[in-house]
């Protein structure tokens, strides 16, 4: 066998035993961390992909989780499910946006994430224009205010329903929240509002 032969079959193997160990849900997440350390996405672009995959995780059935490529295929049904357990706490358009970020993660990570080759010559697309660039950013606002607790004007005095506990905290001097939260508050629930927390926290 040539050099040029053994080379080849030598990055085969390093292929294949990279998608063996990596064979599930994971590898996922691991290529969105090596798409940041080769500023193939920003880390605010990273964070939001991570939040949508974890939103769609426990969907997810075992085959699902085991192949990205099994779940690029199922993406629609698992949609559907997706929707119908979040459907009275997220808008059909922050459902939607969410489902965008799972499709562009699978998608890219079909094209470039067992190839580093692929990945070194990735070129992301980037913005046309000026007012896509206002308009992209105004979208993604949009749902981090509508699926975050409600924002009222800092006038206003809300209403708070009886069956309700409001909670303020002072985070610094000049930042201060109000949450409004029922006091039949469920576990899922719960999950729903911390996985939409981590999504908005910054990556350190």
């Amino acid at each position: 066998m040539t050099i040029s032969g053994r080379l080849a079959k030598i990055s085969l193997l390093t292929e294949t035993l990279y998608q063996k160990t990596m064979s599930d849900f994971n590898i996922l997440l691991d290529f969105i961390d090596r798409a940041v350390k080769s500023r193939k996405y920003s880390a605010s672009t990273a964070s939001g992909l991570k939040a949508a995959l974890k939103l769609f995780k426990p969907e997810l059935n075992k085959e699902e989780l085991e192949s990205p490529s099994l779940f690029k295929e199922n993406i629609d049904s698992i949609y559907r499910n997706v929707s119908l357990k979040y459907g009275k706490e997220l808008s059909a358009a922050s459902l939607n946006t969410y489902k965008s970020r799972v499709s562009k993660v699978l998608t890219e990570f079909e094209s470039y994430g067992s190839d580093p080759t692929k990945m070194s010559n990735w070129i992301p697309k980037t913005r046309l224009t000026q007012k896509k660039n206002a308009q992209k950013h105004s979208d993604v606002n949009n749902v981090e205010n509508e699926i975050s607790s409600n924002t009222q004007d800092s006038h206003a005095i809300p209403h708070i329903p009886s069956n309700s506990h409001k909670i303020e905290l002072s985070l610094r001097p000049d930042a201060k929240i109000s949450i409004i939260l029922p006091r039949d508050l469920s576990v899922s629930e719960f999950e729903t509002i911390k996985t939409i927390l981590e999504s908005l926290t910054p990556k350190k």
